[in-house]
């Protein structure tokens, strides 16, 4: 029977034991790498999906198809996203795609392994405005971990080689020591004394074996040289890596705070949103606006002033402000530094404050620290100013508060500015109207009023009497009219109107006869005016008199010889 090489076996044991622990290693590697694939995807999908819940809500509720587009392209510059799409009402109404899967839709990515989706829920004021979907692709992740694992695998391959070299050739040298004539070397090495001789007198196996025990011998004392200076050098590793620690303990405290910013900056913004949600009238917006700013800020002093006219500002609503016969309540575009804001559209900071700017409380007044002077501009026009004093300065975060909640102020100030011009119009054209109906039913005069958009005409009473009726009796008055002219000058009446109101002539005035409810024939004449257009400049409105000219064209009589 041939004799077994210890040695072999020894070495087959190690190269299996290596084996197994390469093999544990790289699944706990591939295991690890999918586990962290898994959670990079998940927390770029959120990243995007908060960025969306940020960015489309607006855009979303108000069917804001450039921005939708401009913010889907801004999500889609990370190259591992391949699909995003906003739904609304059950509707894609807008999407992004990669190329490849331009044919692609969201049930598609749904049902494939190589992708990760999140379909999250967009709300607009609390109200649901949509959903938007997107998809992030694992290749670039799959490709990233192969190439990870396989350096990781090829470098412990390495190393765990390298052990196992290193251990099969001190194993030989040790498998085959004498145990007699190694016996005080090895109880002086198990002892410490890695400086003890070991001679070599025999050239057979226990010689050749005396020799590997000296070199294990001289092995392990530099073994515990290089330990010695690893433990310095792990010592190091350790400082680093703890100063690391602490610096990155202090970069997430920084980003915690300035995400509470963030949403403190957001919350203040929408409470705003919601404090001037519905107002329509321009004194009560500027009260609930400059009430909520000082309230906000935790300002002293403030003042609100509102376009008023063509190029003045008037002083809606103040807090904490010094009344004074100096102070102006109207201020022109330009004068002072209320008006300079407004001319320049640019903001203006105050430091050096003079003594008669004090902010007023029951117990006295206190200077302030800073006052700030902010246009609101709405489409490049100045359409009022806050004026906001501090008893200190300004701080970064306010300031940018300020700038975005300014925008905000300015779309609703504007609105609130329109409707209030709109009122005074509407005011005054009744009150004009009613100065006409009585100059008309003095005068005797008949009045028409017709909208070009609903075609109902509005008549007086001495329109209706003209023709032998009463105002109750008449029902549809535009075609009572048609009806009522002479069948030879209808068609000229007719185009007569049309021409006037498609610009062809430069005045309506057309004379006609008109046949009464009682079969009697009369002449008129009858001139009006367009007085109301559209936003595209179309004819909208028309107002005219009708004049009684029978008895003017009847012939004199013959005078008797």
């Amino acid at each position: 029977m041939a004799k077994k090489s210890i040695s072999k076996q020894f070495n087959r044991s190690i190269i299996k034991v290596v084996l197994v622990l390469l093999l544990l290693f790289s699944v706990g590697v591939v295991i690890y790498g999918i586990n962290k694939m898994d959670r990079r995807l998940n927390d770029q999908l959120h990243y995007v999906s908060e960025l969306a819940q940020s960015s489309l809500p607006s855009a979303i509720w108000n069917m804001d198809d450039k921005a939708m587009d401009d913010t889907l392209n801004a999500l889609f510059l990370d190259e591992n996203i391949v699909y995003l799409a906003v739904v609304a009402d059950e509707e894609i109404i807008a999407k992004k795609h990669q190329p490849v899967y331009k044919t692609k839709e969201f049930t598609f990515f749904k049902g494939s392994s190589d992708f990760v989706f999140l379909e999250s829920t967009i709300y607009y004021e609390e109200n649901e405005a949509g959903k938007v979907q997107i998809v992030v692709s694992k290749e670039n992740y799959k490709a990233e971990l192969m190439a990870q694992v396989l350096a990781i695998i090829a470098l412990s391959l390495v190393l765990i080689l390298l052990i196992t070299l290193r251990s099969i050739t001190i194993s030989k040298k040790l498998i085959f020591r004498p145990l007699a004539g190694l016996e005080s070397s090895a109880s002086s090495i198990a002892g410490g004394d890695l400086d003890v001789k070991i001679s070599y007198d025999h050239e057979d196996e226990i010689g050749s074996l005396s020799r590997s025990v000296d070199t294990m011998r001289k092995s392990a004392k530099n073994l515990v040289h290089d330990l010695n200076e690893a433990n310095r050098g792990l010592e190091k590793r350790i400082e680093d890596r703890t100063a690391e620690l602490t610096r990155s303990a202090d970069e997430l405290r920084k980003a915690k705070e300035e995400a509470e910013n963030a949403a403190k900056f957001k919350e203040g913004l929408n409470e705003l949103s919601q404090a001037m949600q519905g107002v329509q009238d321009t004194r009560i917006l500027s009260k609930k606006v400059l009430r909520f700013m000082v309230d906000y800020l935790k300002l002293p002093l403030g003042a609100f002033f509102a376009l008023d006219g063509e190029s003045k500002f008037k002083r809606f609503a103040d807090f904490g402000y010094p009344h004074k016969k100096t102070f102006p309540d109207l201020i022109a575009m330009g004068s002072g530094l209320i008006g300079q804001a407004a001319l320049e559209g640019k903001s203006i900071t105050l430091r050096d404050i003079p003594d008669y700017a004090k902010a007023s409380f029951g117990f006295g007044e206190a200077h302030p620290e800073e006052i700030l002077l902010f246009p609101l501009i709405y489409d490049n026009q100045t359409v009022g100013v806050m004026e906001l004093g501090s008893f200190k300065e300004f701080t970064p975060n306010q300031l940018n508060w300020i700038k975005e909640a300014g925008r905000s102020i300015s779309v609703v100030l504007r609105a609130t500015l329109d409707n209030t011009n709109r009122k005074r119009h509407a005011e005054m054209l009744r009150e004009s109207e009613e100065r006409l109906e009585l100059v008309l039913e003095g005068g005797g005069f008949s009045f028409w009023d017709v909208n070009f958009q609903t075609m109902k005409t509005v008549v007086n009473k001495q329109w209706a009497e003209m023709l032998g009726y009463t105002l109750n009796e008449i029902d549809d008055v535009h075609t009572l009219w048609q009806e009522s002219i002479h069948p030879d000058d209808r068609d000229r009446v007719l185009k007569t109107g049309k021409d006037y109101k498609e610009g062809l002539i430069s005045s309506y005035e057309v004379e006609y006869r008109i046949y009464t409810r009682q079969k009697e024939m009369k002449r008129v004449i009858s001139k009006g005016k367009i007085v109301e257009h559209d936003d595209q400049g179309v004819p909208t409105r028309m107002v005219g008199t009708v004049i009684n000219i029978t008895e003017r064209r009847k012939p004199s009589p013959k005078k008797s010889d």
